[in-house]
This record gives C-alpha cells, sequence and structure tokens, in this order.
C-alpha cells in the first residue's frame, strides 16, 4: 500500500481501464475481505443493481478500494457486527458504499481521516498493525478514476460509512427501473483455458482470481498429481506451473 501511495503521489501509477462488470470486481473485493470478516463473526450484506453494472474502471484497483474499505469496517467493528456493501446508480455516477455498525468516527476527523498515516486516537489499540496508509491509497485509487470518496459517521460508536462516487461510462443510460442499463453486447475478448499448478495455496487462488478477470478459463490445481489430472481433462492452453512442489 505504501508503494502504490508512492507511485500515485509521484504520478507514475497507471490504470488499466477496460469495460468491466462491477458484479465481478465486486466478487474479488469481497473474496479478499473475507478471512477477516468471517474470523470477527461479522454478518455481511451486499446489495447490488437487479440488472449488473459496466463500468470503465481499471478491476483490479478498483476491487483494491473496496477489500482496502471492508478490511476496515472489519477491523474497526467488534467481533458479530454488521457491513453492508452497497451499490446504486445515481446518474452520472455509481455509489458504491460501505457502511458498518463500528466504533464510528468523531465530527473533527472526518476530514482528515483520508491523509496519510492518519489514525484516530480512540482506534489506535484496534489498528492490527496498520498504518494509517489504507485510506490514503483509496482516495488516491478513486481520484484517478476521476471519482471522489466521503465518510459519514454520526459519531464515536454509531458507525460509519464510506462512499465511492465514480463516473459511469458514456452511453450508460437508465432505465425505468433507474438501474444502468448496458446497450448491445461486450466485446468478445480472446480468452484461453489456464491451468495454475502451485502448492502456495494463496498465489495459486490470487492468480487463478486474476486470469479469470481478463477473460480466460481457469483450473487451480494444488499440487502436482492433481495439476496432471486436470490437465488431461481439462486439455490447457497455458500452464503457469511451480517446479517445487512437494508431491511431484
Amino acid at each position: 500500500d505504501l508503494l502504490d501511495v508512492a507511485r500515485i503521489t509521484q504520478g507514475k501509477l497507471e490504470l488499466r481501464r477496460e469495460r468491466s462488470a462491477l458484479s465481478k470486481v465486486i466478487e474479488t473485493a469481497v473474496e479478499a475481505a473475507r478471512p477477516l470478516i468471517d474470523g470477527k463473526r461479522h454478518v455481511l450484506a451486499i446489495e447490488l443493481p437487479p440488472s449488473d453494472v459496466e463500468i470503465d474502471a481499471d478491476p483490479l484497483r478498483l476491487a483494491q478500494v473496496i477489500s482496502n474499505l471492508l478490511t476496515n469496517a472489519a477491523k474497526y467493528t467488534v467481533a458479530g457486527g454488521r457491513i453492508t456493501l452497497a451499490a446504486r446508480v445515481v446518474p452520472p455516477n455509481l455509489l458504491v458504499s460501505v457502511r458498518d455498525s463500528g466504533i464510528g468516527i468523531a465530527p473533527s476527523a472526518l476530514r482528515s481521516i483520508f491523509e496519510m498515516f492518519s489514525q484516530v486516537a480512540d482506534t489506535l489499540h484496534r489498528s492490527e498493525g496498520g498504518l494509517g496508509i489504507g485510506l490514503a491509497l483509496v482516495k488516491g485509487l478513486v481520484e484517478l478514476h476521476g471519482g471522489s470518496i466521503e465518510a459519514r459517521s454520526d459519531g464515536p460508536g454509531r458507525g460509519s460509512e464510506f462512499v465511492v462516487h465514480l463516473p459511469l461510462p458514456i452511453g450508460t443510460t437508465t432505465g425505468a427501473d433507474g438501474e444502468a442499463a448496458q446497450h448491445g453486447p461486450p466485446a468478445p475478448r480472446a480468452g484461453r483455458r489456464v491451468l495454475v499448478a502451485d502448492d502456495n495455496r494463496d498465489a495459486a487462488d490470487s492468480l487463478g482470481l486474476i486470469l479469470g478477470m481478463g477473460g480466460h478459463e481457469v483450473r487451480v490445481a494444488h499440487g502436482g498429481r492433481e495439476a496432471l489430472e486436470l490437465a488431461a481433462a481439462f486439455r490447457p492452453d497455458v500452464v503457469l506451473l511451480d517446479i517445487g512442489m512437494p508431491d511431484l
């Protein structure tokens, strides 16, 4: 995160923008934040538009924004709390919000909370090793997308909400239900059949998610023998193979 903030500050971080389905971005973000949410026994509610929305964004960076907000909500909410991730279309913007039932934010801290190394004094013991740079990174990535972010809270002990405003792509209109409607089919992608084999489960699964977002059909194996069986059945075009797996 610190390196990313440095790149943004120096104008060296470039987005890889493409037409992306909001649902896929949300899925990736939730997957990244899920271990902490589940570990603290929080209830996560997800509220999305009835029809999927396409956005002009870097899907990995936008997923990073949302997962950082979800992780923050999980950290600063007492175990067994509630987190709501919601998205809705308010032309010309898409609004994505993360709301929690956590410890809240004092009114005086709402503006400074997006500054580098900013941590509210009452929350330091809950930071779990954080340096106070996550929200600065979120703000920088959102602004690179031409959007903005705001923090809301009714005060300490009353939860908080972070709302991301992102401009919708030109040509996006709203249907009778008020949600985004897309005209014409999405452009076809040159996807390949890819097998990822690595006994490092986190590395393999993360790489599989990234490739899946790139339009590829992916299978993941966590051992050499499993990889051989999958290769025979799946017949991949490409194999990304760890050569040091323990069983083969």
